[in-house]
């Protein structure tokens, strides 16, 4: 299969099925799993949406590298903005 259209969101819900509550991320203060990462961003996306964002909106992230910044990201990037 070619990987290389897959967007990240699908590639985040094929890890989910593959690897559910295992580890995904682990900072000092938090440790995520594949699933908590698919929820978080999940919930952040519908959010985002809420708040008019959607394809090709241009959504900056400001945060120190951690949990939080990937789960943004992870959000961003399911909506296609």
């Amino acid at each position: 299969m070619d990987h290389t259209s897959l967007t990240v969101s699908a590639l985040l819900a094929r890890a989910v099925h593959a690897f559910g509550e295992r580890t995904y991320l682990v900072t000092p203060t938090e440790r995520l799993t594949y699933a908590a990462a698919d929820r978080r961003s999940a919930e952040l996306a519908r959010w985002l949406l809420g708040q008019g964002a959607g394809k090709g909106t241009r959504v900056g992230l400001f945060f120190a590298n951690g949990a939080e910044w990937v789960t943004w990201w992870l959000a961003v990037s399911r909506i296609g903005a």
